[in-house]
């Protein structure tokens, strides 16, 4: 997956895990980090680019209708290029499967394995 998308996809995975409650608190501190991190990003540059950050804004409201301007932003800000925002956009991702990895292994733990003797 390229950066931008890699970006956007987790700006919409980590805002789905916040509103329905089921993010850890690492979650929603590593989301909030990655929106902090774009708003840094695309907030640099010209005068005339100087509302870029409501992009975000706009987007984080309706990721469907303000796709390509945030994508669009992203690669004017050169985020395409930037690997920090690329691992902070990841975080979100390892963070979203932890919860599931580990409620699995503790219900493996608890339940009995039958064991069958061959004779």
């Amino acid at each position: 997956m390229d950066p931008v998308t890699l970006v956007t996809t987790a700006l919409v995975a980590g805002g789905a895990a916040g509103v329905s409650g089921t993010a850890s608190r690492a979650a929603q501190d590593s989301y909030q980090a990655l929106i902090d991190a774009v708003r840094r990003k695309i907030s640099g540059g010209p005068e005339e680019d100087q509302a870029r950050p409501e992009v975000l804004d706009a987007y984080l409201a309706d990721p469907v209708g303000h796709y390509e301007r945030l994508v669009r932003t992203l690669v004017a800000a050169h985020a395409d290029r930037d690997a920090g925002l690329a691992d902070a956009a990841r975080a979100i991702f390892v963070l979203r499967r932890r919860p599931a990895a580990a409620t699995a292994r503790r219900a493996m733990s608890s339940t009995p394995l039958a064991v069958t003797r061959i004779a």
